[in-house]
């Protein structure tokens, strides 16, 4: 990290720069520059292309046929091509394997060369060689004045007019793809091809009833809030919105099952607040926590805490109760303390009590394609085998189980996920589920247990590929899933967490 100083009207100030090192440890250079006059631009320039010139992969040898590939497309004078026409220049530049083409448009996508979305079915048939040409055309919608006085709010036909120069005219589809596919919009539901820009949106907060008897109370506070927390949680939440109309920038209530949940971002507190209330309080909070959880994890190293409020007899009455950090509490139980001190009444609350609304909630499970590859890990370590082929795990028409030879029964499975129209998402978790139920449950389990697992497994496909899953059939068919691999010990851990990933897809309702 460098903090650049731009002393306006060469005004100097005095940051304290010792307390500044202590709180962020990789903070490097303090500069100061005049960005009117150009004072120590230069300079900066120089610190810059020093501190770049260090990082890991700066400098790694890369095979030359991925050199003389990465020459041809740099020099391409075109925003983007096809992938076929990608795959083909790769092909004569001696790549055998389609999968050998992909891996290294995933290292050029990694660090910012080109852009290649393998994991969506729209996007990831086009290689974007101008990763410049996709921010200008979104700027382009956010910029306009229509869509700004209209409140973020477009459609198809105000893109057409946006996007009506040469370079975009044939790319409507992928644009909006890609402003979905960083949050920056949604579509709204039950609309003819409307969508909404969540960051211009009114500031205005609307009127609305709440009842605030018995509410359910979560706090997130942040020790730097990034910006755009809120939005992509509006986003990635956007189905459950009441009514489609009780969102604004900063705040959102949602509605699921007879249940509401505030969701509101204090920036200048750098906090957000939330409460539910209605008769599935439990099942809105684990929602709202996984999506918000899971948006923290984009952010590496973020330092935020997870507040729990105390239901001491002072503080449930309380407009401001005490709250206890949720790590804190999970430290209590797991060290088999029952109780804590409330640090307003100073009286001992059971720490069961305090989170056992939430106990619904669970971690969630890493990203999909890891969980096998880390498997493979422990397997290596465990047993001390050299040369263990890792598993490597894609999406979409390129979809390879690398070195796993699946069974005609689960291929088929794997492959009714690979053509079903279901989100990225699901999909991914879907096909690494099948995979970890193929080499793991059908090695630890009898031919008569293997059987009635892979009964679940064809109910849970079957399901999970419906328009409308019914709840009852796939929480029965995962959760056979996951007992069945509680019964082999911890090799069994990759399915539960998959089987875990894929069950609480289908319970917030991401189809």
């Amino acid at each position: 990290m460098l903090i650049i100083k731009n002393e306006k009207q060469d005004r100097h100030r005095e940051i304290n720069e010792k307390i500044l090192r202590g709180e962020f440890q990789n903070l490097k250079e303090v500069l100061s520059i005049n960005l009117a006059t150009n004072r120590g631009l230069d300079a900066l320039r120089d610190e810059i292309k020093h501190h770049i010139g260090k990082l890991s992969h700066i400098g790694s040898p890369l095979p030359k046929t991925w050199v003389r590939v990465r020459e041809i497309l740099e020099k391409d004078h075109r925003n983007y091509m096809p992938l076929d026409e990608y795959l083909e220049i790769c092909k004569i530049n001696g790549f055998a394997d389609t999968k050998d083409s992909l891996q290294l448009s995933g290292y050029m996508h990694d660090i910012g060369v080109f852009l290649h979305f393998q994991d969506d079915p729209l996007l990831r048939k086009t290689v974007i060689l101008k990763p410049r040409w996709g921010t200008d055309a979104v700027y382009k919608v956010l910029d306009n004045k229509k869509v700004i006085r209209d409140l973020g709010q477009f459609n198809r036909g105000i893109l057409t007019q946006i996007w009506n120069s040469p370079d975009y005219v044939y790319m409507h589809d992928e644009l909006l793809q890609l402003m979905m596919r960083f949050k920056l919009c949604y579509k709204i539901p039950d609309t003819n091809e409307s969508y909404i820009a969540p960051q211009l949106l009114s500031e205005n907060q609307p009127d609305y009833l709440w009842d605030v008897n018995d509410n359910l109370l979560l706090r997130y506070t942040y020790e730097f809030m990034p910006k755009g927390i809120l939005t992509q949680f509006i986003v990635a939440m956007h189905p459950l919105i009441d009514g489609q109309s009780l969102v604004w920038k900063s705040g959102v209530i949602l509605l699921k099952n007879e249940t509401k949940a505030e969701v509101i971002e204090h920036y200048g507190k750098r906090e957000i607040f939330i409460r539910i209330a209605g008769a599935h309080k439990k099942e809105l909070m684990s929602i709202v926590m996984y999506e918000l959880d899971k948006i923290h994890k984009a952010y590496k190293r973020l330092k935020y805490d997870k507040l729990i409020p105390c239901k001491c007899a002072e503080c449930k009455s309380a407009k401001d109760p005490y709250f206890y950090r949720y790590e804190i509490l999970q430290k209590f139980i797991e060290d088999k303390q029952e109780q804590i001190q409330c640090q307003k009444s100073y009286k001992m609350v059971t720490v069961r009590i305090l989170i056992e609304e939430l106990a619904d909630y669970r971690v969630e499970p890493k990203d999909a394609r890891h969980i096998l590859a880390d498997y493979q890990n422990e397997l290596r370590d465990a047993r001390n085998i050299t040369g263990v082929p890792q598993i490597r795990i894609t999406v979409g028409d390129y979809s390879t189980v690398g070195d796993i030879v699946l069974d005609t029964t689960t291929q088929s499975y794997f492959n009714k996920v690979s053509s079903a129209d279901i989100p990225i998402e699901l999909k991914d978790s879907l096909q690494s589920l099948i995979q970890a139920v193929s080499i793991i449950m059908k090695k630890e389990l009898s031919v008569n247990m293997y059987d009635k697992v892979s009964e679940d497994l064809r109910v849970l496909v079957n399901e999970s590929t419906l328009e409308t899953p019914n709840p009852k059939w796939y929480k029965i068919s995962a959760e056979g899933l996951i007992k069945a691999a509680e019964n082999v010990g911890k090799v069994g851990k990759p399915v539960i967490e998959l089987a875990t990933q894929v069950l609480s897809l289908l319970n917030r309702g991401v189809l």
